[in-house]
């Protein structure tokens, strides 16, 4: 199909939005509560067991720069985006529909949630590539806001949605329902025109290794431009700062006591705020974006992670509500931030493979870094998960040391 971006219609955002929102629900299910899962139901032993293994499933999120190179530069029937999306699909079917076959942790159960986890990595690296590439830059801000808010809707929605059907139904019917959720929303993102692969991959004349070395030499040498470990250190640091968002259940089952409804009900007030911080972020940086902005935004959510020490010694329903919105707000708009940060550095034709190289550096500081070692460290030290998170105003900081020599530095010499 013939597109440009001067085709672009603002209704493509509801379908973007309701792709994310779907795949935030579908993965939410899986990274928050597959851990309370394998604790209740299956033999996990400990948090940090059921955490670890929970990372391990979630691997197809660490290497997304392979789909990325696949779906950018191999494609199938003259398309590079809606072959790998029924891929996915197939993928996340076999895998939700064989998960709650397993009655106890093994290799067949990670490798069920494996698959669950590589058919939304591949349906969310096409997503990103598609609409990075069909969106006009002035609504850069607008769309990675969408994005994560709707992704983040999601995330509410499998709190609360998929914790009162485990609470009224069962497990079972828990899995038929995200997992047919999964599936539908991959099918729906097809809807969205595809950019014209004319001109865009290297010719298919040339053998296999040869257009592959090529096509790395190219990406190589676009991302040594402009110092890339700079921005490699800022994107782990940075998603090693969002790592709160895996801790979310665990804090409120382990330490709040919370029942199933309880959960849901407040997973659902984060999602509300991370929602409404998305939104609004990409709106004003798309509109002005400064190192003032950015510096308030920092102080903010270090405010929101500090503000969790207060539960260690008071209890406070009303209280409680507040620290999780305003976790999800400040939350939502940082990590919103950090994608729109992503989408400018994913240069034509490689959006998809570059895009995936640096959310994938930023899943693995979110998830296989600071989703581990904090509830690691809190178990170590017998100690709360509101004290361990307490580290995360360090690697806030880290990053926003990487974030100002790559782009504030310049923007305020020029």
């Amino acid at each position: 199909m013939t597109y440009n971006k001067d085709k672009f219609k603002i209704s493509y955002f509801y379908l973007i939005g309701l792709f994310y929102s779907g795949q935030g629900y579908s993965l939410g299910s899986l990274v928050l509560l597959f851990p309370i899962y394998m604790l209740n139901e299956l033999d996990a032993s400990s948090r940090s067991e059921a955490v670890t293994i929970a990372a391990i499933m979630v691997i197809p999120w660490y290497v997304k720069f392979l789909f990325g190179l696949i779906t950018d530069n191999f494609p199938m029937l003259g398309m590079r985006r809606k072959p790998y999306l029924l891929i996915a699909t197939i993928s996340s079917l076999i895998g939700w529909s064989t998960i709650y076959l397993h009655d106890e942790i093994s290799l067949l159960f990670v490798f069920s949630g494996f698959m669950i986890s590589l058919g939304s990595a591949l349906g969310d690296t096409v997503m990103d590539g598609q609409t990075i590439e069909i969106t006009p830059e002035r609504f850069a801000g607008r769309l990675q806001g969408i994005n994560w808010g709707s992704r983040g809707l999601g995330l509410g929605a499998a709190g609360y949605v998929s914790s009162n059907i485990v609470d009224m139904y069962s497990w079972g019917t828990f899995f038929l329902i995200v997992g047919s959720v999964g599936v539908v929303i991959t099918l729906l993102a097809m809807l969205l025109p595809e950019y014209n692969i004319q001109n865009k991959v290297v010719s298919d004349e040339i053998s296999l290794l040869f257009k592959l070395k090529l096509i790395l030499m190219d990406i190589k040498d676009i991302l040594s431009k402009a110092d890339p470990l700079l921005k490699i250190n800022y994107f782990l640091f940075s998603g090693f700062s969002l790592s709160i968002v895996l801790q979310i259940t665990l804090i409120m089952e382990t330490e709040f006591g919370y029942s199933f409804r309880e959960i849901g009900t407040t997973a659902l007030i984060y999602a509300i705020g991370s929602f409404l911080g998305s939104i609004l972020n990409g709106v004003i940086t798309d509109r002005n974006d400064n190192l003032i902005r950015y510096s308030v935004l920092n102080v903010a959510y270090s405010i929101s992670i500090i503000y969790g020490i207060t539960f260690v010694y008071v209890r406070s329903e009303i209280l409680e509500l507040i620290f999780f919105f305003m976790l999800g707000i400040f939350g939502g708009a940082f990590e919103a931030y950090q994608l729109k940060i992503i989408q400018k550095e994913s240069k034509e034709p490689y959006e998809s493979t570059i895009f995936a190289i640096f959310t994938g550096i930023s899943n693995i500081g979110q998830f296989a870094m600071g989703g581990i070692l904090l509830v690691y460290i809190a178990d170590f030290f017998q100690i709360p998960l509101l004290m361990s998170m307490q580290l995360l105003l360090i690697t806030l900081l880290i990053s926003y040391f990487f974030i100002y020599k790559f782009k504030f530095s310049k923007e305020i010499v020029n």
